[in-house]
């Protein structure tokens, strides 16, 4: 079991065995003749980049389940058998799981939005929102690539029309246009109280399964201080005033009163 699990990053070992498979999260899944392997809450947001048997989350899948996991990494570049989720699926099951991005690959018809080539396998209420680049772009499904036997089984999944306008030699799933896709009404009989959540404008997330915002990790107990360097001194020059006060008074005005000579007559 592989269980909330994620890769990020690049892989381009274009030189690798062709027979392996490779895939953002894991190259070869095998279960065993009684029981699946499993898959689940998982993804990868990694660029992958090889030759055959590519897929953005696993590049082989046989008797497995992948249950509410995805592929959201950009770039899936291969030759042939490349899908957005399983670049192969031999009596698999894929539910609860979508795709996004770009596939490039030479040969169109063994190249899916989910899988690129399946043999007596399932997808249930999944989704892929993935651009084709390749030789041959009207043979490239939004679902599933080449179909080579067994019984297929194809419920309540899609794909946008508007990103991918082909559905390829034979029609799997439902083609939608982009704001359909971004419709919770569109998807009936999905779990959209315990396993999707939908947004307006925006293609359905798994609540268990979300991106991280960021990458970068925080060390606790680290206390980042400022340093202030003093001030440099200024020369201060000091200048003294002697102030000297003047008080003043004003004398009055003297008044002269000239008093005339008082004549005096003797009697004799």
């Amino acid at each position: 079991v592989i269980d909330n699990s994620y890769a990020t990053g690049s892989l381009l070992p274009k030189a690798i065995d062709v027979s392996i498979g490779m895939g953002g999260l894991v190259g070869n899944a095998v279960g065993s003749s009684n029981i699946k392997s499993l898959i689940k809450n998982s993804y990868s947001i990694i660029g992958v980049d090889g030759r055959n048997n590519i897929g953005g989350l696993v590049g082989i899948i046989q008797r497995v389940e992948i249950s509410a996991s995805y592929y959201d990494g950009g770039n899936i570049n291969g030759i042939k058998m490349v899908g957005g989720v399983a670049g192969s699926a031999y009596d698999s099951k894929i539910i609860n799981s979508f795709a996004k991005g770009v596939i490039s690959s030479q040969e169109a018809m063994s190249t899916g939005g989910i899988i690129g080539e399946i043999f007596n396998s399932s997808i249930i209420n999944s989704y892929s929102a993935v651009k084709s680049i390749n030789n041959n772009q009207l043979l490239f499904h939004g679902l599933i690539g080449n179909n080579k036997g067994g019984v297929i089984s194809v419920e309540n999944s899609f794909w946008d029309k508007e990103i991918l306008p082909y559905q390829g030699a034979v029609s799997y799933g439902t083609s939608k246009m982009s704001q359909e896709m971004k419709t919770q009404s569109t998807y009936i009989g999905w779990d959209f109280d315990n396993v999707w959540q939908i947004q307006i404008n925006e293609y359905p997330k798994l609540r268990n399964n979300i991106v991280p915002v960021s990458t970068t990790t925080t060390i606790p107990n680290v206390t980042t201080a400022t340093i202030t360097p003093p001030p440099t001194p200024v020369s201060t020059t000091t200048t003294s005033t002697t102030t000297t006060s003047i008080t003043t008074t004003t004398i009055p005005s003297t008044t002269t009163t000239t008093i005339p000579p008082t004549i005096v007559t003797a009697v004799q």
